[in-house]
């Protein structure tokens, strides 16, 4: 029994990247769907740790906009499960850029919620296909830089919808900037190990190439 637990537990993130795949995906769709569901479950679970720490600090507002952006990405990864891709990829960039706004708005931009952006953007790099849809880049690069603009523009420094003292505002900046380092880091990680991997993969294909060509001489 025990044994049958630990073995779901381990199989579990391999289970979730898979979803929405079958036996007989091409092989561009499984790539493209295991990032999107990659991309959407960082998402889910920034906003499960956002929740965490609204609910432990007593900003139900905050809660109320984290569960709303959970329900919402959740509702994006069984798109991508179903088989729309692009509604699914759109979706989910767009209610995580409307839920970071609407954290800067509601608490303040004191809080330093405006940091997760920086790992928000290493992670759409994984979704956004920039050599073979251009307008999905500008999308993306438009919804961003908006949110960005309206951050820094609309919302207030202390928030005035809820109550945030002094030494909570230190806390939650403080909480906000080692996240998203810690995202960062992550993200930076995860895409130099698949740009190796990438790497590795052409030099295969080019010394099999290689190969047939001097069989064939």
């Amino acid at each position: 029994m025990k044994t049958n637990l630990l073995d779901k537990l381990v199989s579990l993130p391999r289970t979730i990247l898979d979803t929405g795949l079958t036996e007989h995906s091409p092989m561009e769709t499984r790539k493209n769907v295991i990032r999107l569901n990659l991309f959407l479950t960082f998402c889910i679970g920034l906003s499960a740790i956002n929740l965490l720490f609204s609910l432990v600090h007593d900003l139900l507002t905050s809660s109320a906009v984290n569960i709303s952006g959970i329900l919402l990405l959740t509702v994006a990864f069984y798109m991508n499960k179903d088989g729309y891709y692009m509604h699914a990829k759109r979706s989910g960039i767009a209610v995580i850029n409307l839920t970071l706004f609407a954290l800067n708005f509601v608490e303040g931009f004191r809080s330093g919620q405006y940091l997760l952006i920086f790992p928000l953007l290493l992670a759409m790099i994984f979704v956004v296909d920039a050599k073979r849809n251009i307008n999905e880049l500008i999308f993306t690069g438009v919804c961003t830089m908006l949110t960005t603009a309206l951050i820094f523009v609309i919302a207030p420094f202390q928030s005035w919808l809820q109550v945030i003292p002094d030494p909570l505002y230190a806390s939650l900046f403080s909480t906000n900037l080692a996240i998203s380092l810690l995202l960062t880091s992550l993200f930076a990680y995860v895409i130099l190990i698949t740009m190796d991997n990438h790497e590795e993969k052409i030099l295969e294909e080019k010394k099999l190439t290689d190969t047939i060509y001097d069989t064939s001489l």
